[in-house]
């Protein structure tokens, strides 16, 4: 399994977690993207992280779909190709060997920091 740190906008956190919830790794209405993210880490968040263990073949189909390329048959449940191309669009994904290296590397590449909820 790979650790494979996740990020996506804000605007496209529900599109996000309706392709989770289709995939059948989360249950509906979605929790996903949890974790509120910012460039200052205050005030509204402007994306939203995730964290998960995942197999080579489901990095594989990440990977190739964010290059637009989706294995013959694929479906997501109601999500059309055109919903699903928009939320991988809006996906942002460090993937290794372990969290503490992973999520660290992808906040720093897109310029983000957590915003602590008290």
């Amino acid at each position: 399994m790979r650790s494979v740190s996740l990020v996506i906008t804000a605007r496209m956190r529900n599109a996000g977690n309706a392709l989770s919830c289709a995939l059948g790794h989360d249950t509906a209405p979605g929790h996903t993207y949890t974790v509120p993210l910012s460039p200052s880490g205050s005030g509204t968040p402007t994306h939203y992280g995730a964290h998960t263990w995942a197999s080579d073949s489901f990095v594989a189909l990440l990977t190739n779909a964010k290059r637009g390329t989706f294995p013959d048959g694929f479906s997501a449940g109601d999500l059309t190709r055109r919903q699903i191309a928009g939320a991988v669009g809006a996906i942002e994904a460090e993937v290794g060997e372990d969290p503490s290296t992973t999520w660290p590397a992808l906040l720093a590449r897109l310029g983000l920091k957590l915003i602590e909820v008290e």
